[in-house]
């Protein structure tokens, strides 16, 4: 009869000889390297690259969260249209101007923003992961006079 507790057999099935490799990344340092990128124009931070504009130019901005959380993409006080969302053309697109849009993971979303004034301002991209941990990346987008 089997003794409890005698582990002598267990090197014949799956949990024989684990190697526990102490040097690797944990789990929450993996996570804080990966899944939390937005891709903007095709690039992602820090290649993200500065938008010269001028007053009545109109820039499409598309945005893809390659990323494993919803990312809050924030166009500050600018009015825009999402003119394509998640690949799919929005008919009759209105003027929204809303803080902040959310995009999914794995999610396209594509804006028109017309420039009113000359000034300065930044596009934000804030990841919110449970309340618990907030980053934000942002662009400065220049603006010059005609």
């Amino acid at each position: 009869m089997a003794q409890y507790g005698n582990m002598d057999d267990m090197d014949r099935g799956d949990h024989g000889n684990m190697n526990n490799d102490a040097s690797a990344p944990s789990h929450a340092e993996m996570m804080s390297m990966m899944y939390d990128t937005l891709i903007i124009n095709g690039k992602a931070s820090p290649a993200i690259e500065n938008i010269q504009m001028s007053k009545g130019d109109i820039i499409k901005l598309r945005f893809i969260n390659t990323g494993l959380f919803t990312q809050v993409i924030g166009i500050a006080r600018r009015e825009f249209k999402v003119i394509h969302y998640d690949g799919q053309p929005i008919n009759k697109p209105e003027l929204i101007s809303i803080a902040a849009i959310r995009a999914a993971p794995a999610v396209e979303i594509q804006i028109l923003v017309q420039l009113k004034r000359n000034l300065i301002w930044y596009w934000e991209q804030m990841m919110v992961v449970r309340h618990s941990r907030l980053t934000a990346n942002k662009c400065r987008i220049k603006t010059f006079k005609a």
